[in-house]
């Protein structure tokens, strides 16, 4: 990977994560494990709280995109 592909993926990384807005993938695979992303967000967002028994469910699966997220970072800063 070239140095200015890098500076600009990092860059991107940076922007989306803290833009409203940004376009979520269909799928992603995290930790193995293939994830309906699309469907599992815009589900949580629909509900006002997160029902006692989805807690464990979405905040692993926040876990699991958290930890994704630096080891892909990661692999770019290489």
């Amino acid at each position: 990977m070239q140095e200015y592909e890098r500076k600009q993926l990092l860059e991107r990384v940076e922007r989306e994560g803290a833009t409203v807005g940004a376009d979520i993938p269909e799928t992603i695979t995290v930790q193995g494990e293939e994830i309906d992303l699309r469907t599992f967000v815009f589900e949580i967002k629909r509900r006002e709280t997160v029902p006692p028994g989805e807690r464990d469910r979405v905040e692993q699966a926040k876990r699991n995109l958290r930890r994704e997220r630096v080891e892909r970072l990661e692999a770019i800063e290489e």
